[in-house]
């Protein structure tokens, strides 16, 4: 083998050895104030932190259906907006209740073409994971710039 292959394969076998495993943080002692002491206690033990985690198997077998279309506005200015839908089952999972989880999701991206070589462009989205599982289901919106530069 050629040098690309063998760096192929070390790069599989190690995303293949870290996958099984997912650490997630899912409680920090809700209701916590940032202090010391509880107000009006005049003891001086400091307020136990306590930190659950949930070790969990992050394989799944998936399916979805993604689209995206670009509008062209003018010779500058274009409009990306994608969205798409999906189902993870994740067949490995032993907690007692099932993980498994819709995806949904609905991206945008405004791209100006500075230059030949330039574009700038602002991206926006909102990805939701539906699961009967209340520690899994959740939701997370992105945005942010990205800056192409063709060379």
């Amino acid at each position: 083998g050629s040098v690309a292959t063998e760096r192929r394969l070390l790069a599989r076998t190690f995303s293949l050895l870290l996958a099984p495993i997912v650490f997630r943080v899912v409680s920090i002692n809700k209701g916590f104030q940032p202090m010391f002491r509880q107000k009006g206690s005049t003891s001086n033990q400091p307020i136990r932190r306590v930190l659950i985690i949930v070790i969990a198997q992050f394989r799944y077998r998936a399916a979805c259906v993604f689209t995206d279309m670009t509008f062209k506005m003018s010779q500058r200015w274009s409009f990306v907006p994608s969205a798409g839908t999906g189902y993870r089952d994740y067949y490995d999972f032993t907690g007692p209740i099932n993980r498994n989880e819709l995806t949904y999701r609905i991206h945008g991206k405004l791209k100006f073409q500075m230059t030949q070589q330039i574009a700038l462009a602002g991206i926006a989205g909102h990805d939701r994971f539906v699961s009967d599982n209340d520690d899994f289901d959740a939701q997370r919106t992105q945005s942010g710039l990205i800056t192409t530069i063709v060379y």
